[in-house]
């Protein structure tokens, strides 16, 4: 059995906890008051400048105070992290620093009155903590035991190639597929030591498995007194006292339909003997996992914060969302529609010898259903009403210069289609019905009101917070990171 990977820890590990995502359900709007437009590029700039993002160290730069609390660089990275994977970011920008760090200002600002508040002391936080520092710590585990005693050489994985070739396929391939094979020798050392390790944690633990009970098809119920109705807590399995009972093993059994009584037991055992391993070492009190664990803790305070002093007072009816759908129509426009036709084939040669002779008078639909290799061949290549995401991206900045009838030049869709379209008709976009964007109002409406009211509350907690900006390091860094992004 292996130890597993971060994505299957955190999987497995977080279903009995509210993780940083379900406490963050419809707050996602504080998030997404950045400035910053080329996010995912200066983060790979930072994280390599700063020799990477996993810790960060004590020489970490100080950007601003907040209340002797400072924010430092690494807050940067971490924030920056959290708060926009999910943003398209795509577009160059401006690197406005100096904004961003008033928002983390802000962001502190919060979590210490959360703190004040006792917000660190709710069961939902302290579950969710908890399940961080387990997941952190079985990494960190996995990364000690099995990743740092696993090398692949470039002998081993040319007698990989030579084994799956049988020495018939030529040398000049082995440069294709040596990175698969080396991946490949990694994932199976991988395994192996992974096995190894959970071989030594079981033969050094105190397990017990009730095999009669788990081996019945229908175990009946405790007959011990049970309230019917009640959890049945008869021991299934015990791994170093810690019990799985009856009640558990039968959900686990319904989730994994095809899976055996025993292989179900077997890996419960393995994964609480890997977390009972990876908690006794206690990661937690290194310190690049301690800075993690306190950045997490305040994401979470800040998020339940949110929650429990700004959502409440949020107030929305029927009345006040037509009254923002009337006054914010073009955040609800139905897109225009196109009706175009189509001639797809596979060479431009040919694609430009079907343009000259359009222009010469053919008819497109003739030609169309001649020629073209593509879904609306049959139609004479007409593709019905589509919306301006449906058709081809390379198409879409010239769509809306064209009139009906003109042609497109010959668009490349890629290296075996060559297309040209002929716009037939254009419907021009209009504002949705209330009802039938109801929703999307209601979101849109709620994040600006919620925003308005978390404001007024750190304008108000500004007033006696002792805060301080080193304007010199933040306008140092900012320039430093435009130069990189530049160069």
């Amino acid at each position: 059995m292996e130890i597993k990977s971060e994505e299957q820890i955190a999987k497995s590990k977080m279903q009995n906890v509210r993780s940083e995502e379900q406490i963050a359900k419809g707050l996602r709007f504080y998030a997404s008051q950045s400035t910053i437009h080329t996010l995912c590029f200066l983060l790979l700039v930072i994280c390599s400048w700063l020799g990477g993002c996993a810790s960060v160290g004590q020489k970490d730069t100080v950007l601003a105070l907040v209340d002797g609390d400072p924010v430092t660089e690494g807050d940067m990275i971490y924030a920056l992290t959290i708060s926009h994977r999910r943003e398209d970011l795509s577009s160059a920008g401006s690197f406005n620093l100096s904004q961003y760090v008033n928002k983390m200002i802000d962001d502190r600002i919060i979590v210490h009155d959360a703190r004040s508040a006792g917000m660190d002391k709710l069961p939902e936080v302290i579950s969710a903590l908890d399940a961080f520092i387990l997941r952190e710590s079985v990494m960190k585990l996995r990364e000690e035991e099995v990743l740092s005693k696993i090398k692949v050489t470039e002998e081993e994985v040319r007698e990989s190639y030579k084994i799956l070739s049988k020495g018939e396929s030529p040398e000049n391939e082995f440069d294709k597929v040596k990175g698969a094979l080396k991946n490949r020798l990694s994932k199976q050392k991988e395994k192996e030591k992974g096995d190894e390790c959970l071989g030594k944690l079981r033969e050094k633990a105190r397990i017990f498995i009730d095999k009669e009970l788990i081996s019945q098809d229908n175990p009946p119920e405790d007959k011990t007194g049970s309230v019917s109705g009640s959890a049945d807590n008869r021991t299934v399995a015990d791994a170093n006292g810690e019990i799985l009972t009856m009640s558990a093993f039968k959900t686990m059994k319904k989730q994994r339909l095809g899976r055996s009584g025993e292989d179900i037991v077997n890996d419960w055992i393995d994964r609480k003997l890997i977390d009972q391993e990876a908690l006794n070492r206690h990661y937690e009190k290194l310190p690049e996992v301690g800075e993690k664990l306190k950045r997490y803790e305040d994401q979470l305070l800040k998020n339940v914060f949110v929650r429990n002093l700004v959502v409440p007072h949020v107030e929305i009816n029927d009345e006040i969302l037509k009254e923002y759908h009337s006054s914010h129509t073009k955040d609800f426009m139905k897109p225009g529609n196109y009706r175009v036709q189509s001639i797809t084939v596979k060479t431009e040669e040919e694609a430009r010898e079907i343009k000259a002779s359009l222009m010469n008078g053919a008819d497109f639909s003739w030609l169309a259903k001649r020629k073209s290799i593509d879904n609306a061949s049959q139609k004479g290549g007409d593709t019905g009403w589509i919306t301006l995401k449906e058709l081809p991206a390379r198409l879409h900045d010239s769509i809306d210069t064209m009139n009906p009838g003109d042609l497109t030049d010959v668009i490349r869709i890629n290296d075996s289609a060559f297309a040209i379209f002929r716009l037939q008709e254009v419907t021009g976009a209009m504002v949705e019905d209330f009802e039938n964007v109801r929703d999307a109002v209601y979101k849109a409406c709620f994040n600006e009101k919620a925003k308005d009211i978390l404001n007024q509350y750190i304008n108000r907690l500004k007033n006696d917070a002792n805060i301080t900006l080193y304007d010199d390091r933040i306008q140092a860094l900012e320039a430093k990171l435009q130069k990189q992004t530049r160069d």
